[in-house]
């Protein structure tokens, strides 16, 4: 997004199941007052908002058929129709759409809004105790500055050489929140021990229950 015309135009984030699902097409297109119990004041829909923008849909396999159905109506013709409202919108709208290997080999995305999201065109991320193996250091110095971000710490902090290796050793069942929550963790020993720097030892606890060596 950064890296396209698109650039100075909002980048939203939307993420399936964080939206109940009878209120998911009324959270994107918008619904005027009264339009449901409990709207009582008119909303302007996500996509809306994002207009010219980018749209990440998250978690796209858990949708389920008949909204997906609705969905793929809003990305072939870029139009949406506030709930309660006669009148249309026309949007511009790139969208990006992320799911489980899983979830493709499974069929739960519809044909067409798989086809029209660019299937068979797909980036594949690899796991993040791969990410681990190609790139350490690179991997625990975003993960550490994401953690220290959310403690609101300022101050510089890094993780030695030997805290990187344990974590590299060890295997994590989770993505890169789990990875940010142990690292949080163990800036905070550290830290009590009046160090800016993450050791083994802040992170043995911690790794005992939410990891374990692959050797092992």
């Amino acid at each position: 997004h950064s890296l396209s015309k698109r650039k100075d135009k909002r980048f939203l984030n939307i993420n399936i199941v964080a939206y109940p699902e009878n209120l998911f097409i009324a959270e994107l297109c918008g619904y005027e007052k009264g339009a449901f119990t409990g709207a009582i004041n008119k909303k302007v829909g996500l996509l809306e908002e994002a207009n010219n923008g980018t749209v990440f849909l998250d978690e796209l396999g858990k949708l389920e058929p008949h909204l997906q159905a609705k969905l793929l109506k809003i990305v072939e013709e870029k139009i949406i129709t506030p709930l309660g409202s006669s009148k249309s919108k026309k949007i511009d709208v790139r969208f990006i759409a992320a799911l489980q290997p899983e979830d493709i080999k499974q069929n739960k995305i519809i044909p067409d809004l798989k086809y029209r999201l660019g299937y068979p065109d797909l980036l594949e991320l690899p796991s993040l105790n791969k990410r681990l193996l190609i790139a350490p250091e690179t991997v625990i110095k975003g993960s550490l500055r994401e953690a220290l971000k959310k403690l609101g710490i300022s101050e510089e902090f890094s993780a030695s050489n030997e805290a990187v290796k344990r974590l590299t050793d060890s295997t994590f069942n989770g993505n890169y929140r789990e990875l940010e929550s142990i690292l949080g963790v163990a800036v905070k020993l550290a830290r009590l021990n009046k160090r800016n720097e993450i050791l083994p030892e802040d992170l043995k606890s911690i790794l005992k229950k939410d990891a374990v060596k692959t050797e092992e």
